[in-house]
């Protein structure tokens, strides 16, 4: 009986080791390909996330900097200067036709966390964003619920982030997008 379990959970982890060299291959191939343009807010409801998860994107609109929402994270083996507990800094991003698409602007360390808070610290006006495409985090039966008082969150999903925020009424785009890395020692940090 043992023996048919552990040729059983062989058999699995090979299937598994399959299936991540397979997503390794897709995302490096994704990375290096020109961006998109990001679909219009009416195909949103179409899209599927992990066909685009990976994708280089682009797309304008205007940040709601009220409303930006952190996402408690740890880097314990940072790529830039900062690392540790901290908070990635997501931004809702209306679009021109009035939909809004979640932006990962990047890592601040929990002590700098309070100046991100209400984005004081983003840009105002209409800026173009050039980023990656990633599918929503599943909470699961061990995420924290969001402390909606501070507007702070656990994962990174669309419809959590807008219902933190206070988003009612407007198409919200069924993925993410992750800024890139800025300049050493800028933050946030992609």
């Amino acid at each position: 009986m043992l023996t048919g379990l552990f040729v059983s959970l062989g058999v699995w982890q090979l299937q598994r080791l399959g299936e991540k060299e397979a997503l390794v291959a897709a995302v490096e191939t994704r990375l290096t390909e020109s961006p998109i343009a990001f679909p219009p807010a009416a195909q949103w409801p179409g899209l599927v996330p992990e066909a685009l998860d990976y994708r280089n994107t682009e797309l304008t609109g205007t940040f709601d900097n009220a409303r930006t929402v952190l996402i408690f994270t740890n880097l314990p083996e940072s790529r830039g200067q900062y690392g540790r507990a901290g908070y990635w800094v997501m931004a809702p991003l209306e679009t021109g036709e009035g939909g809004i698409v979640w932006i990962n602007r990047g890592f601040v360390p929990e002590h700098l966390a309070p100046a991100w808070a209400d984005g004081g610290l983003a840009p105002e006006g209409e800026v173009r964003i050039e980023g990656v495409i990633r599918k929503p985090e599943r909470a699961n039966a061990f995420t924290p619920g969001p402390d909606y008082a501070a507007r702070r969150e656990w994962v990174r999903d669309p419809e959590r982030l807008s219902d933190v925020a206070g988003i009612e009424g407007v198409p919200v785009a069924p993925i993410t997008i992750d800024l890139p890395a800025g300049a050493p020692g800028e933050l946030p940090q992609g």
